[in-house]
């Protein structure tokens, strides 16, 4: 369970950038630090879906990884 939410928050942390590629392309972005806004992080947006419901990756690290193991 542990090596499939690792695999989980690595996966979406790609596919995050990939989604951004365009920002990082045209030098808008030059870290995941920047795909946030001005009161969210990257890291709080919901753009998957996993176990069955959309999350977030803080929600995998925090809630999931470090509360279950």
């Amino acid at each position: 369970q542990l090596a499939f939410l690792i695999n989980a928050y690595n996966a979406f942390t790609l596919q995050l950038i990939i989604d951004n590629i365009d920002k990082f392309e045209s030098g808008d972005a030059d870290s995941i630090r920047d795909l946030g806004g001005l009161f969210s992080s990257p890291w709080e947006k919901s753009f998957f879906t996993l176990l069955g419901e959309k999350r977030t990756l803080d929600w995998v690290e925090h809630e999931k990884i470090r509360v279950d193991f």
